[in-house]
């Protein structure tokens, strides 16, 4: 009997096109369920996290592919400026302070990231 839990990898976008925007929104879906992220890079690390911000369940990004605040330290969530970490995901500024993102595994495979669900 097969494995219905099996993790998968979802390509969501290329290393090119994270260096121009730094911040890019993805939709996947498994068992016709829409998983809403977001992949943020900073210097060649990067990071996944579900699109959704812990204090009222908004969408965080502020325009398409625009997540992060103006020198790119943080995420910001645009609705109420609460300010997360990049490497952790954990809110330090805002009305969710000390809560934080759910994360998501990135596997980069030569320039594809992707995201295990």
């Amino acid at each position: 009997m097969p494995n219905k839990n099996k993790q998968r990898l979802f390509p969501v976008c290329t290393q090119e096109e994270l260096n121009v925007l730094n911040s890019k929104e993805f939709i996947l879906y498994q068992n016709n369920r829409p998983y809403f992220g977001l992949v943020v890079q900073k210097d060649d690390e990067i990071f996944a996290y579900t699109n959704s911000c812990p204090h009222q369940g908004r969408m965080l990004q502020w325009k398409k592919d625009r997540f992060l605040n103006k020198d790119a330290s943080r995420i910001m969530c645009a609705a109420h400026g609460a300010m997360f970490e990049l490497h952790t995901g954990i809110c330090d500024a805002g009305p969710c302070v000390g809560k934080r993102l759910k994360p998501l595994r990135v596997v980069r495979e030569n320039s594809v990231i992707q995201i295990e669900l």
